[in-house]
């Protein structure tokens, strides 16, 4: 290297060490429930008129500057969204000055729309970023997780041989999973909640209907909306590596019961995050924002990682991820708050670990699992290298 260059280097890097400040965040929510009586996909297959809308769908938003860098952060009240929203989501918003995107669906199995409201979600997701990024506040961001055994793995081996286990209201014992609620909370000047993100690795199938077109964001709704009353502040949930987990109540019927019990675990979640960020300290209020986006062929993917402090990290992963793949990424992580976010940014389908894929049973056979055994953990090996190289500080931090 010469001596200019390397100059050219220093300048460059105190430039951009001055230009440091205080985080900023705006935010935004979409009303995107369906009317009765439209037409929705079934998750079974085929589409039918909506016959129950037990609670509302939303886009939340958030945007978050730390003077250098912008990043959007979308989490959708849908059961997927098309490869091509994705994409031309994350492009739009690139276009926009954008340095790091990550649209999430929640995987509600109570929000499952058509095409034609797809379209419309797609133009609203970008308006909602658009008017987050208009309201813009400085915010000071912590982490935290609590232990809440509300999820079980529903594939049983036995022998060998996967038998699943699609509810379990008795809770019977199988496999340990990731119980943790992981929170990240953004607090505002006067030291109160702004933006709490919740992070969960359960399918949102409490209210799931095969058979029937149901609207209900499921257990995530209802735990965003219980926290907000309890502490306030705006909320987002983005669904963990639950590919293979399951809510005790999952698919409760009738409706009106699934209703209940998706309330109830909401609320049990809620208590749980109220406890845990009572004692929520080592709050940032500036720093620099660190980002890659790791692509992948055969297939076509994309990790995206984005490290909000040199504490806590996001890692998007495209589609739903076994639940040992998000424990692999948060042991190896040198990041100490670390956030497995599924369904990000693509959608694979289901994504499992080797080992089940050798066993089959649903979400590691076809037509379920589409990917190659060793994808997940391919996937998460390179994010943890990835988290790695941006947990070293530049020189200048």
């Amino acid at each position: 290297m010469t001596t200019r260059l390397l100059f050219l280097l220093i300048i460059l890097s105190s430039a951009t060490s001055a230009l440091s400040a205080e985080y900023r965040a705006g935010f935004a929510a979409v009303d995107i429930t369906p009317h009765p009586g439209d037409k929705l996909g079934l998750v079974g297959g085929g589409t039918g008129a909506v016959e129950s809308i037990g609670d509302p769908l939303y886009i939340h938003t958030a945007v978050l500057t730390d003077g250098n860098h912008k990043v959007a952060l979308v989490s959708v009240d849908l059961l997927v969204l098309r490869e091509t929203d994705f994409g031309a989501i994350e492009q739009q918003l690139q276009q926009r000055g954008f340095n790091h995107v990550m649209v999430a669906a929640t995987h509600t199995h109570g929000g499952y729309l058509a095409d034609a409201q797809l379209d419309e979600v797609r133009r609203e997701i970008i308006d909602s970023v658009e008017t987050a990024g208009d309201h813009l506040q400085p915010v000071s961001i912590g982490a935290t997780q609590i232990a809440i055994d509300e999820a079980y793995n529903r594939r049983i081996i036995r022998d060998n041989k996967v038998e699943m286990l699609w509810t379990n209201p008795d809770r019977i014992p199988n496999r340990d999973v990731d119980s943790s609620l992981g929170i990240i909370q953004l607090r505002d000047k006067d030291e109160q909640p702004f933006l709490t993100i919740f992070n969960y690795s359960a399918h949102p199938v409490v209210t799931m209907d095969l058979e029937r077109p149901v609207v209900s964001a499921d257990y995530p709704g209802f735990l965003r909306r219980s926290f907000e009353e309890q502490v306030g502040g705006h909320t987002m949930f983005f669904m963990g590596a639950g590919g293979d987990i399951n809510p005790y109540h999952a698919d409760t019927k009738p409706f009106k019961a699934a209703h209940t019990q998706a309330r109830r675990l909401g609320q049990v979640l809620a208590d749980g995050a109220v406890r845990a960020t009572r004692e929520m300290n080592g709050f940032r209020d500036e720093g620099h924002f660190r980002f890659d986006t790791i692509s992948f062929r055969n297939p076509d993917a994309e990790v995206g990682l984005l490290l909000l402090t040199p504490g806590i990290s996001l890692a998007g992963f495209p589609g739903e991820y076994f639940d040992a793949l998000g424990r692999q990424l948060k042991r190896a992580s040198p990041v100490e708050s670390t956030f497995f976010v599924g369904m990000s940014n693509g959608d694979l389908r289901y994504v499992p670990t080797a080992a089940d894929a050798a066993l089959g049973g649903y979400g590691a056979e076809k037509p379920s699992f589409q990917v190659e055994s060793t994808t997940g953990e391919t996937h998460v090996r390179e994010a943890v290298e990835g988290l790695k190289a941006l947990a070293v500080p530049p020189a200048s931090e």
